[in-house]
């Protein structure tokens, strides 16, 4: 066969692509077209490009998701103005330009329109002392102010998550774990101190909406029982580990005052190092497991 026989086929097959990828986006069209003309709001949506001056973006194929800065800055209020790129949004479709193949979307009409409501919704429940189960977004973790802020149904509702409030017990290394654009569940308790008519804030909590393991932990670690622990935090007095499979018990461990009896050297307490242990206390109403070393694990 020819070279330029080769190449006519290969254009063919090129041009036959080109054309079925441009009908698939059209059909995608045709559907936020549809979902534009239903009002629909788009759950979830997340971005993956921020450009200066011109908002953040996202690819549905050859069909491109736009927000523009104007139409994506956050409530003011306690998130401040500013937009983040790890969050997700819910949005409404705005326009749709099938020359260009782009979708416009904004998180201000969604907030116009359903904001509101939930806001009523959130209110009444406090009012009849209900705690209201729903939706966050996680935004930022306060360190220094032990709380994390979150966006209650992704519709700029500040609300305060305290650290204590996260799961049942101590949360080591909490911020690896709040991180932004996380959805979880959370409940409404009431209002912050700071919170006004103008601009509520909601104190909320997580611990109620996830399942306690300290419920049946005495029997499945009777006192003095050996477990592998692995350090997560240091602190002053004690450290912090986890025991492999366990989630959501944090271990405080005292530090060792002995010789590793297999090396007859220090036990060099890191993070990441794992540790042979003793229950030496565990109080399951109080969320309380204490342990102390025998020796280190080495697992090389």
């Amino acid at each position: 066969m020819s070279e330029n026989g080769i190449g006519l086929e290969l254009l063919g097959f090129l041009g036959g692509t080109a054309k079925s990828k441009e009908a698939e986006a059209q059909k995608k069209l045709d559907q936020y077209e549809y979902l534009m003309e239903k009002g629909e709001l788009l759950t979830d949506i997340r971005f993956t490009q921020e450009i200066k001056d011109k908002g953040l973006h996202a690819y549905d194929g050859d069909v491109q998701l736009i927000m523009p800065t104007e139409e994506s800055t956050l409530y003011k209020g306690i998130f401040g103005s500013t937009y983040l790129l790890e969050r997700c949004y819910n949005v409404k479709i705005t326009r749709v330009d099938r020359e260009t193949m782009t979708v416009y979307l904004s998180y201000r009409a969604a907030q116009a329109e359903y904001r509101p409501a939930a806001l009523e919704k959130i209110k009444k429940s406090i009012e009849a002392g209900e705690e209201l189960e729903v939706k966050a977004i996680v935004v930022l973790c306060r360190e220094l102010q032990n709380y994390i802020v979150v966006d209650l149904l992704g519709l700029s509702i500040p609300g305060v998550l305290p650290f204590s409030e996260w799961i049942h017990g101590y949360a080591a290394n909490i911020k690896e774990q709040a991180v932004s654009g996380k959805i979880i569940d959370v409940k409404i308790k009431g209002y912050t101190n700071k919170s006004t008519e103008e601009e509520p804030r909601f104190l909320v909590s997580r611990r109620d909406c996830v399942k306690s393991e300290w419920i049946g932990i005495e029997e499945r670690f009777p006192l003095h029982s050996n477990i592998i622990i692995e350090c997560v935090e240091m602190q002053g007095k004690n450290w912090i580990g986890k025991i492999p499979g366990v989630p959501n018990i944090s271990v405080y461990c005292f530090y060792p005052n002995r010789l590793s009896p297999t090396t007859g050297g220090p036990i060099i307490i890191k993070i990441g190092g794992q540790y042979s242990c003793f229950v030496a206390a565990i109080d399951a109403e109080k969320c309380i497991f204490r342990a102390r070393v025998k020796d280190m694990v080495d697992r090389s």
